[in-house]
């Protein structure tokens, strides 16, 4: 509910405004705002930081050693490989390898190295702040969902100890009662630490 109005708001305003690269501000907020402020604040930081740091990187390779076509094939493709293998894995990382194949990618289009990287840092900043502050406007904070996870986890656990239990009970419900014990652990222990990281009690 909070990303179409912010996305499409954003989108508009850049747009009657005449920025350029304004996309740039969408792409971020879609990125980086989650249901939960722990994520999204953490995505924001690590999505502006390794944009920062990928602009940067890629600019000083394309801008100030000397190379020709086949150099820059060749960022493009250890770029490229950086990024998916980074993946979802590592966001930073992910960010840094994504900004400077964007950066190198402009450069041989015709867009100088330095234009870019300044439209693309504005619009970077401007994405994560607005995906925080959005996430501070309307919270969804996670602690409301903390009781529920950890009954869920309760219950799956008495499950499990009652097919245990049991000496008529055949392999695959012994299966799916472990499956299932595992997956509410997993989301009990995500609940907690994405509400630890709230900035609230």
């Amino acid at each position: 509910m909070r990303l179409a109005p912010l996305v499409a708001g954003a989108d508009l305003v850049l747009r009657l405004a005449g920025v350029s690269r304004g996309y740039w501000v969408s792409l971020t907020l879609l990125v980086v705002l989650r249901p939960d402020f722990g994520t999204t604040l953490q995505r924001a930081v690590l999505r502006t930081g390794g944009t920062m740091l990928g602009l940067l990187l890629a600019t000083g390779l394309v801008h100030w050693i000397p190379g020709g076509t086949w150099y820059r094939i060749a960022l493009i493709a250890l770029l490229a490989f950086g990024m998916r293998l980074a993946g979802p894995g590592n966001f930073g990382l992910s960010a840094v390898c994504l900004s400077g194949l964007v950066v190198v990618l402009l450069e041989i289009n015709g867009v100088p190295a330095h234009t870019s990287v300044a439209s693309r840092a504005y619009a970077t900043l401007a994405g994560g702040a607005l995906a925080v502050l959005a996430a501070l406007a309307v919270p969804a904070w996670e602690r409301r969902f903390v009781p529920s996870r950890l009954a869920e986890l309760l219950h799956a656990y008495r499950d499990y100890l009652r097919i245990v239990a049991d000496f008529d009970a055949d392999r695959p419900a012994l299966q799916r009662a472990r499956a299932g014990c595992r997956l509410a652990r997993s989301n009990a222990q995500a609940s907690v630490d994405r509400a630890r990281s709230e900035p609230v009690r």
